[in-house]
Formats: C-alpha cells, structure tokens, sequence
C-alpha cells in the first residue's frame, strides 16, 4: 500500500515537473485530487511508517498545490524541488526499514 501511494505520488511530481520544464504552470487540481484519493486509501492502513506519508500529504503536499495555484513558473519551481526532494527521502528510508536493518 505505501509503495502503491508512493508511486501515485511519484507520478504526479514527474507530471508537474514535466509541465513546469514546458513553462506551463500545472493545475492544482489534480494534484488536490490525488492527495485526497492517497489519505483515503491510507486512512484503512494500520502500518506505523505511514505517518511520514500522512504528514507529507497534509503539509508538503499542501504546499505544492498552493504555489500550483498561484499560477507563477517562479513560486512552483522551488517548492517543487523541495517537494521531489522530501518525497525521494521518504522512499530510501522506507527502503532502508524495508532491507531489514
């Protein structure tokens, strides 16, 4: 479930990322839907590592769909990094507790 969750939001990012690149500022929109499909599906999780995720789509997550919605290339692009970055980060420690260690 959390590796299902991690990938929709992987793909998101790599949309926006996509757009933002083309100089089109992505809609915020989806990016809302997506979140409130992954909270949904992890509402029914009892796995303890999901609150890294639960925290990522209430606040981090917030805050892309925020600067989405301003609409400026400049306020998206350096949330967006930091967002890809945080996401990234959350995938090697779930590796890590994953790998056993």
């Amino acid at each position: 479930m959390y590796d299902k969750a991690v990938a929709i939001l992987d793909k998101l990012l790599k949309d926006a990322r996509r757009e933002l690149d083309m100089g089109v500022v992505p809609a915020a929109k989806p990016a809302e839907e997506v979140r409130k499909a992954v909270i949904q599906v992890l509402a029914r999780s009892r796995l303890l590592y999901i609150r890294s995720l639960q925290k990522f789509l209430h606040r981090t997550l917030v805050e892309l769909i925020a600067a989405l919605a301003s609409g400026s290339i400049t306020d998206v692009r350096p949330v967006l990094d930091r967002v890809e970055k945080e996401l990234d980060g959350m995938r090697l420690r779930q590796n890590f507790w994953e790998a056993g260690v």
